[in-house]
């Protein structure tokens, strides 16, 4: 009678086993998540969009792009939205809203696709010190197209401690002058076509600015000596409106990549590059 109570419950239990594991798989509370990959077409801390409180948007097509601009007009009319091919992409936005100085930072992180629908995952940077210009905070990105409702995932926040050089002249907003051939003291001014370019290097070593055609941002690292390293730059995808503008844009941003040491003298920035015998000369904002 033992020996029969036994072999029941045992069956008992393997039935239980048997039957647990084809429920759980098929279960849809356990989706199936896959990582979207996503290229960033606007990235900035400067006065892009004004907005006062956080915005985050989805556009499916060129519709979506007008009505949300309408809304949330571009400030400078020489600024215009990246150009995108809605027949291949979605744009997903955030836009924190007004911030004490240029040194905050929106940063997405992720998006994830569970199958119905897709989520957005990311960052607010914050640093504490503060600067005399309002920041406004945005990122942009582009995905494969899709027609999946997005939702945004509440934002992180993580706040940067305030770095040991926080009394470094160079955190500030520069306006670019010329470029200088240091061996010959030969300067080579921009066209009058150009506009002014600028660049914000901020106490979290996150910069941001302008090129001839587009927008930048990135990071930068500094050293002994002042030595600089500029790394992960990002731009926004706007052509060139002539060859001397498009001439202008790689001379400028091949420039900044190669950057391995500043000087500042009064109100004057140097980014040397090319073993320092060419130079981006600025005129401190």
């Amino acid at each position: 009678m033992k020996l029969l109570i036994i072999s029941l419950f045992l069956i008992l239990l393997v039935g239980c086993e048997i039957n647990e594991n084809p429920i759980q798989d098929k279960n849809p509370s356990f989706p199936e998540r896959k990582k979207i990959e996503f290229q960033t077409i606007l990235q900035t801390s400067d006065l892009l969009f004004y907005n006062d409180s956080l915005i985050t948007v989805v556009l499916y097509n060129k519709q979506d792009e007008l009505e949300f601009l309408s809304r949330n007009p571009i400030v400078q009319i020489s600024r215009s939205f990246p150009d995108v091919d809605y027949n291949k992409y979605t744009v997903i936005g955030i836009l924190l809203g007004a911030r004490p100085h240029p040194g905050y930072k929106i940063q997405i992180d992720s998006v994830i696709d569970y199958g119905a629908f897709i989520k957005v995952y990311s960052h607010e940077y914050q640093i504490p010190v503060p600067l005399d210009v309002v920041g406004f905070p945005i990122h942009f990105i582009v995905i494969n197209k899709t027609d999946l409702p997005i939702f945004f995932e509440d934002i992180k926040v993580k706040v940067i401690e305030t770095p040991v050089l926080e009394t470094n002249k160079l955190f500030n907003r520069w306006d670019f002058l010329f470029i200088e051939n240091i061996l010959t003291g030969e300067k080579y001014f921009p066209p009058r076509e150009m506009r002014t370019l600028y660049i914000i290097f901020s106490r979290r070593y996150f910069f941001s600015g302008s090129t001839p055609c587009n927008y930048i941002s990135g990071d930068f690292q500094l050293n002994d000596n002042n030595r600089i390293i500029i790394s992960n730059l990002q731009t926004t995808l706007m052509a060139c409106q002539s060859d001397t503008l498009n001439y202008w844009e790689g001379l400028y941003v091949n420039g900044l990549l190669n950057v391995n040491k500043y000087e500042i003298t009064s109100d004057t920035l140097r980014l040397l590059y090319n073993q320092n015998t060419k130079a981006l000369v600025y005129r401190r904002f």
